[in-house]
């Protein structure tokens, strides 16, 4: 089977929790049902002996090492100018 079918093929399976629903079997008709099972079979082993890892937590950062801002300081933030359209229809 070409990288890209087995690709696709470990796709649906995992979206399906483990096995590959009814629908898109005909999609891999080439296979029997015995070569269906057990490639489901080795995609949820893989998925099972993974381990799951949580995101590490956003800690707040120590302010004294922020880098001091316009507004920080006091001053007014400038904003840059918006231009009108030279072009535009509207106006004159």
């Amino acid at each position: 089977m070409p990288d890209r079918r087995l690709s696709l093929f470990v796709r649906l399976v995992l979206q399906d929790r483990g096995r590959l629903s009814e629908r898109k079997r005909p999609q891999f008709e080439e296979l029997s049902d015995e070569e269906l099972e057990s490639m489901e079979a080795a995609v949820s082993s893989a998925r099972d002996s993974v381990p799951v890892t949580r995101e590490p937590e956003a800690r707040p950062r120590n302010p004294s090492t922020l880098p001091i801002t316009a507004s920080a300081r006091g001053e007014p933030t400038v904003r840059p100018r918006r231009h009108r359209n030279r072009f535009s229809s509207s106006g004159s």
